[in-house]
């Protein structure tokens, strides 16, 4: 099979729920190799194309309000397309 070039990243507010909605609907957990700390689940959807569910986080800006920092997916950073099979 071979993987689409497009990839889409869903960032949310509560991860663990999007994910297991997703699921819920069709979508499959994909083995993807974490690093620790990754704010992100890849998931397939049913035709095989792999998307990420990445965890938006918040942190306390210089004057004390809260502002979103980066999410790391790791697909984001590839500047090739990525096989996976």
């Amino acid at each position: 099979m071979r993987r689409n070039w497009l990839h889409l990243d869903l960032y949310t507010d509560d991860q663990d729920r999007e994910v297991e909605r997703l699921v819920a609907v069709g979508a499959r957990r994909y083995p993807w190799r974490y690093r620790p700390g990754a704010d992100f689940v890849v998931l397939e959807d049913p035709d095989g194309n792999l998307f990420c569910v990445v965890q938006k986080s918040l942190s306390v800006g210089r004057i004390g309000r809260l502002k979103s920092t980066p999410p790391q997916c790791a697909f984001s950073r590839l500047s090739v397309p990525h096989t996976l099979n």
